[in-house]
Parts: C-alpha cells; structure tokens; sequence
C-alpha cells in the first residue's frame, strides 16, 4: 500500500514529467516496450499500472486493443481526458484479493514501468493469470 500511496501523492508530478517528455531512458524503454507489443501482436492487451495512459493509447494507435487499469485516482481520470481508450480505476491488492479484471479476457499483460511490492509480485501475476 505504500507504493500506492507514493503514487497517489505524487501522480500530478508524474503527469507533467511525463508531457515534458523529462525521463530521457523513456525514449529508450518506450521504443523498447513498443518493439516488443509489435512483434507480439496481442489480440487484447492489458496495461496493468497504466497510469497517465500513453502506453494503452499508442497501443489501440498500432492497432492492438488495449485496456488500461491503474490504482491512482487522478492519473485515470488524465487518461480518460484524453478520449483515446479504455481506463478503469483498479488497485493491486483489490486484484490479488478476487476482483475480476474488467474487460476479459485478455491475451497478454503488460506492466510498464509499474512499481509494486516485491512480496505481493507473486500474488499478483497469479491472480490475473
């Protein structure tokens, strides 16, 4: 919960670092994660951890369906201002504990640039698989 909580405290940070195009590895890690979902060419993705939304919105953009799901208030309403996609307001732990992934089903998922507990990680994975 202190990864959320971090997150939540600091989501408007993020959004203006993220316009400023201010992480300069992201022009690196972007094109990465990118070749990769191309190359894969999932029928139904979902971006876990979606947060601003620019990973679900470049998706649906190549072509791949994508829903977006994030636990942080402020940065899903950001990404559904932006009229492109699909996001819904879901966290981890409410995952891990039975909910069920809006949308289903999914052929892949992805977590980019998602930080979360090293101890839950586990449960997590099985939980959406």
């Amino acid at each position: 919960m202190e990864t959320l909580a971090s997150w939540r405290k600091n989501a408007i940070a993020w959004i203006n670092i993220i316009e400023q195009k201010g992480i300069t590895s992201r022009k690196v890690t972007n094109r990465a994660m990118l070749d990769v979902l191309q190359n894969y060419q999932p029928k139904r993705l979902c971006d876990l951890g979606c947060g601003e939304g620019w990973l679900t919105r470049t998706c649906l953009n190549l072509g791949i369906p994508t829903v977006g799901i994030d636990g942080t208030a402020s940065l899903i309403e950001y990404a559904n201002k932006k009229k492109l996609g699909k996001f819904y307001l879901l966290d981890f732990e409410k995952i891990i504990a039975g909910t069920i992934l809006p949308e289903l089903p999914y052929e892949a998922a992805v977590f980019n640039f998602c930080l979360y507990s090293k101890e839950q990680t586990e449960h997590l994975l099985l939980a959406i698989a």
